[in-house]
């Protein structure tokens, strides 16, 4: 499902906080003289970053929301101008900050397509019923994304619809790939070459 990742384009945390909220990009520092930051999207496209707000730090829990003023993609980062971040230094001091959005605030999926977030936890039964664990990572690998599975054994299922996976159901917690193939894929930890 080579664009079902909407959101967080690379292997990382992707499970939601106590807070109900899903890390979303991190500050690279400074841009410019004038206070603008510069930082990386986890989303897909980066410059969907721009349109969920608020934004949050991830440490501490309590701070408050993060108010962005402007922003644009410039390459393949985005910059942007933050409410109370003025000058170079204090632009500079941000980086390394973890960004996070509300899950609450992404628009609702297209019918067929997911957040990793709500894949993540997901029961994985194979096309007999057997339990082959929980989906615990996914990565995105250019060409479709690859679910990481855990349970007796680690598997890695690609995310192709109608091929290795035939049904998400969200709702029941659980989804159904074909295991056909999988033993031979060279990365399928767990299982003998």
């Amino acid at each position: 499902m080579n664009d079902m990742r909407d959101f967080l384009a690379v292997e990382r945390e992707t499970a939601l906080d106590a807070g109900g909220r899903l890390s979303a990009g991190c500050f690279l520092g400074a841009y410019g003289v004038r206070g603008w930051v510069r930082l990386r999207s986890y989303t897909h496209p980066p410059e969907n970053l721009l349109s969920y707000r608020p934004w949050w730090r991830r440490t501490p829990a309590d701070a408050p929301p993060l108010e962005v003023l402007e922003g644009r993609r410039h390459g393949m980062h985005l910059v942007a101008r933050v409410a109370g971040v003025a000058t170079r230094e204090a632009a500079s001091a941000m980086r390394g900050v973890e960004l996070v959005v509300e899950r609450s605030c992404l628009p609702p999926p297209e019918p067929g397509r997911y957040y990793w977030c709500d894949l993540l936890g997901l029961v994985v039964l194979d096309d007999t019923g057997r339990n082959l664990g929980h989906v615990t990572g996914i990565m995105g690998t250019g060409a479709h994304d690859v679910l990481r599975v855990r349970g007796e054994e680690e598997h890695l299922v690609p995310m192709v619809p109608g091929v290795f996976v035939t049904s998400v159901d969200l709702a029941g917690g659980r989804m159904h790939v074909r295991t056909d193939g999988l033993n031979s894929l060279p990365n399928n930890l767990g299982t003998p070459d």
